[in-house]
Formats: C-alpha cells, structure tokens, sequence
C-alpha cells in the first residue's frame, strides 16, 4: 500500500517529463553548399572531352547541405533519449536559393556569348525524365517537402537550344542566395553537337 502510494507521484512525475521534453518540433538549420555538376545523356555522366549530342544531354546537379544548428530546448535529463525525441523534424534554410544562372565558358551561338546566362531558355527537371520539366522560376518557387522550405538538392538542367556548330563546351550553374553569396561549379569539357 505504501508503495503504490510512492509509485503514483513517481509515476505522474515522468510521465509529466516525457510529455514535456517530446513536444514541439525541433528545427534543424542548414546551409547549402557549392554545387555538383556533371552532363549526362541517359544514366551515363559523358567523359572528360566526350561527345554528346545538345538534344539528349543534361546537366545534373546536387547541391549538399550541412546542417549548422541543433537546439534542444529543454534541459531536462530526458533530451537526449531518443524514444522521448519526435521522428520528424523541420529542415530549414538559414537563406534561400534565389536565381540559377547557366553560362557557357565559350561562345554557344550567335545568341549566348561565352559567360552569358542562358538559363531562361533552359527547362528543369525534378524527376528523371525530361517530360515532366519545369521553368526556372517554377523550380525556384518549388518547394521541398522534405526540407519544408528549400529549394530540391537535386534537379536536372535541359538546353532547349542548340550550339551553332560543333564545339568545345563546359558550362558554369551558379546558384545566388538570399545573402547575395554564389555557389558554383563547372561541368567537365564535352564536344557538343547541334
């Protein structure tokens, strides 16, 4: 008897403890990284001074992240038991991704000189095909659903143009935040044919 009567406010006392330190997400922030770049044609990257045909090549791009703040806000010695944590929890950008600029390093045609962006006649792509592409201005307004609030960390860029003529190529995707920073990276050198 004396015992259950012991046990009651124990009891009462961790189950109060639990509800209190499992409540509410906990937000992890995180920044994004420079860019990966590489073309592909179907599921094969083009080698170094390979060849790839305008129409049937892609620039895939992944953009890393690295989380950079993780706050318990309880103090309590249940924090750090995981069956009392919340399995889901918010991925929240510190800036946003607001332009993508695609730049040849050598002239493309008689329309996009060497380092111009010819971004807006390029399409998207979040899946892996290229009938599902998307503007430039609808992947940016995009939303992640598993990052709640972040631009996807990996989409496909289609050239709806052609070169004027076979040619060296390499292009540069740049990614420009919020906070005016530039995230780049280069494709490799590919011969590229109309």
């Amino acid at each position: 008897m004396i015992l259950r009567k012991l046990l009651h406010p124990v009891i009462l006392l961790s189950a109060v403890a639990m509800l209190y330190t499992g409540c509410g997400r906990k937000n992890i922030s995180f920044i994004y990284l420079p860019p990966h770049v590489a073309v592909f044609t179907g599921n094969e990257p083009v080698p170094d001074d390979g060849t790839a045909s305008a129409s049937a090549m892609y620039i895939d791009v992944y953009i890393p992240t690295q989380d950079v703040g993780y706050v318990f806000n309880y103090l309590l010695p249940g924090n750090a038991a995981y069956a009392l944590s919340l399995p889901e929890q918010r991925h929240i950008p510190l800036e946003q991704i607001t332009d993508i600029c695609v730049r040849p390093l050598s002239a493309y045609n008689s329309r996009y000189a060497a380092l111009d962006d010819m971004s807006a006649t390029c399409s998207f792509s979040v899946l892996q095909d290229q009938s599902s592409t998307i503007s430039k201005d609808s992947l940016l307004n995009y939303r992640n659903s598993f990052m709640d609030e972040g631009l996807y960390t990996r989409f496909r860029i289609w050239l709806n143009e052609s070169p004027s003529d076979i040619s060296k190529q390499q292009f540069i995707v740049e990614l420009i935040t919020t906070d005016d920073a530039r995230l780049a990276d280069t494709t490799q050198t590919i011969t590229l044919k109309p």
